[in-house]
């Protein structure tokens, strides 16, 4: 997260320095927040569905909960050595499976473009892959020799629908979605007459202004309030905050 953070503040042309020690304490994250009350009025058992769940490791949402409680669900991965150690990363835990497969909106196959991995390659440079080459080429000038890593490879594709179908998902409370562009065509996919997360998390940052405020009139439509941070967006249901709709009142009913 904190090179996320650096990266975008630096597209917008903000520099960032330290001017005094960190401040003392535990720095809460939102989605932390969020998720963290989702574990309790779930009494730590959580079926979820991560997509996009690179390395397992590198600014992952849900690693600390996965090892903490009996959380229960799948790891999406498309790339074939981040997959890998996904399952070498969970091996011990029957509760987490690993679906190595791009979410599209068909099934069959979708061309993922991604970095190929060398010495020189930033660690973070594996979670920018995108099934947009504009995407991912929006990333050129932070990466040296770039276009000479730049790779493309076809690989399986998955609905939504079938992979919940594949792992006989019928209840889901939390959706994390990291795919680099293809967020809005994931949501657009979800039946929320069969499934409805209680959190859907998702990254807006690759998202045209249309297509954000398209997400957000779906979810708004099927009840979900939202909190937003950078590049990224939270929505819940009701179920775990309350808030008055009256926006004069911003209190817990």
């Amino acid at each position: 997260m904190k090179e996320h953070i650096q990266r975008w503040l630096g597209k917008a042309g903000y520099r960032i320095e330290r001017l005094r020690p960190p401040l003392p304490g535990v720095s809460l994250f939102v989605l932390d927040y969020v998720l963290q009350i989702l574990n309790q009025r779930r009494a730590g058992e959580v079926s979820f569905v991560q997509i996009g769940a690179n390395d397992g490791m590198q600014e992952d949402p849900c690693y600390a909960w996965i090892n903490r409680f009996p959380w229960r669900g799948v790891l999406v991965e498309p790339q074939p050595r981040l997959a890998a150690r996904l399952r070498a990363l969970h091996r011990d835990n029957s509760r987490i499976r690993v679906e190595q497969a791009i979410i599209a909106d068909a099934p069959g196959a979708a061309t993922l473009y991604y970095l190929r991995e060398t010495d020189g390659t930033p660690e973070w440079a594996s979670g920018i892959a995108s099934m947009s080459r504009q995407a991912i080429t929006q990333h050129r000038g932070e990466i040296p020799g770039f276009d000479a890593l730049l790779a493309e490879a076809v690989l399986p594709a998955v609905t939504l629908a079938q992979l919940l179908a594949k792992y006989a998902i019928a209840s889901l409370d939390y959706l994390q979605i990291d795919a680099e562009g293809a967020d809005y065509r994931i949501l657009q996919s979800i039946d929320f007459a069969q499934v409805k997360p209680a959190v859907i998390a998702y990254e807006h940052a690759n998202l045209t202004p249309e297509e954000n405020a398209a997400c957000r009139a779906l979810l708004a439509l099927h009840g979900y309030h939202f909190g937003s941070w950078l590049g990224d967006t939270i929505a819940c249901l009701p179920e775990l905050f309350p808030v008055s709709t009256d926006r004069r009142r911003y209190v817990l009913e």
